[in-house]
């Protein structure tokens, strides 16, 4: 198995957690666009978190677009 860029992977995930917790207090106040955006935000951090986890973090810079994509790899089937 690859080595897990485990800088990378820390990174989104702690700003995956902020955006969430941005989004909370701007539903909270019913600001739809605020919660629109960190919400946004949060998954791009939340699919960079995935797809980041193999590469190099030089790799991850030249496709720093792309690593925001939903991941293709993930398993999103519903268990039977």
């Amino acid at each position: 198995m690859p080595r897990l860029n485990r800088k990378l992977v820390i990174q989104h995930l702690e700003e995956t957690i902020e955006h969430i917790e941005s989004a909370i207090e701007e539903a909270k106040t019913g600001n739809a666009a605020g919660y629109e955006a960190f919400m946004e935000s949060a998954y791009l951090d939340f699919n960079r978190a995935w797809n980041a986890r193999f590469m190099s973090t030089k790799k991850y810079w030249k496709e720093f677009s792309t690593a925001a994509h939903f991941p293709d790899d993930l398993d999103m089937s519903m268990p039977e």
